[in-house]
This record gives structure tokens, C-alpha cells and sequence, in this order.
């Protein structure tokens, strides 16, 4: 299959998903994760690293709301308008998610798929034990940036607080 050029932040490079799957390349673009309340550590108020590791009804597709395409804030209002949980957003880069031997996906142009949306691909890594480091360090980089959008339970309340 041939390639397309590189625009957009986005490759033609399929490497046999989707067609309309494009690798994301711009280092520097965030990708949103969303942090729901199962996730948040009552005392401690800190997410765990589950927030960065896809379960197994993902098929090891994490799923991010592309920053070049929304914000955080508009990226959770449309996370809570489709029913889902979210105390708050934090972010990676495409640059920390390679540097963990992961891609990054745009799969928006898939039917039924937000325009927002990607993935962090996780399908290639050997292990759950892999998985959860890798996990663990794209959750340590979003916590030194801080939370691009939040709403999240204190350690102080144990609830969330207002926004």
C-alpha cells in the first residue's frame, strides 16, 4: 500500500490497521486522556496508572482525544455528553508516547468514531507487566505537566470539588 505524505501531523503508514488509521507524528501535538472516578486514589487525590493502560475490551487500543483537534475542557464536555466519567484531563505527548516504544493513532476518520479521536497503541508489547510500566510512565509525565482540565476529588475532601 503506498504512503501518503506526512501532513497534518498524521503519516499514510498503515502497518496493517484501518484503512483511514493514520500514525500520528507531530511530537509536540497533547493527547487527552480522560481520568474517571474509579481511577483517582481516595486519600492521596492522585489517578492511578490504569489511567494509562487500555483494559482488555480495548484490545489494547488506549483511546485520547487528539490536542490539535480540541481542547481539554471541550474534550471532556463531549467525554460527560456521551455518558461517560471524567473528574478531570491530563496529558501526554506524542513524543513521551514513542519514547515509550507506543504509537499514537488517529482513527477519527473510522465510521462512528469522534473527530477528536485516537489511540495509544499498546498491542505490541510483550507483557501486562510491559504495559503497566509503560502505563506508569506516561502517567508520571502528565502528573509533573499537572492537569490540563480538572475536577477531581482532594485528598483534603474526598469529593470532587467545584467547576
Amino acid at each position: 500500500m503506498a504512503a501518503f505524505p506526512a501532513v497534518f501531523g498524521v503519516s499514510g503508514e498503515h502497518s496493517g490497521r484501518h484503512r483511514g488509521e493514520h500514525q500520528l507524528v507531530d511530537e509536540a501535538e497533547f493527547l487527552w486522556r480522560q481520568v474517571p472516578a474509579a481511577f483517582m486514589d481516595k486519600q492521596t487525590g492522585v489517578p492511578s496508572s490504569q489511567t494509562f493502560r487500555p483494559f482488555a475490551k480495548d484490545q489494547g487500543k488506549l483511546s485520547v482525544a487528539r490536542g490539535s483537534v480540541v481542547s481539554p475542557a471541550e474534550a471532556r464536555r463531549r467525554h460527560q455528553a456521551r455518558g461517560y466519567n471524567s473528574v478531570g484531563v491530563l496529558g501526554v505527548t506524542v513524543s513521551e508516547v514513542t519514547e515509550q516504544t507506543l504509537s499514537a493513532w488517529d482513527d477519527s476518520a473510522q465510521p462512528g468514531v469522534p473527530q477528536e479521536h485516537g489511540y495509544i497503541d499498546f498491542r505490541e508489547l510483550p507483557s501486562k507487566g510491559k504495559q503497566e510500566r509503560c502505563a506508569a510512565r506516561l502517567l508520571h509525565a502528565a502528573l509533573i505537566r499537572g492537569w490540563a482540565e480538572e475536577d477531581h476529588p482532594t485528598a483534603d475532601s474526598g469529593s470532587p470539588t467545584a467547576g
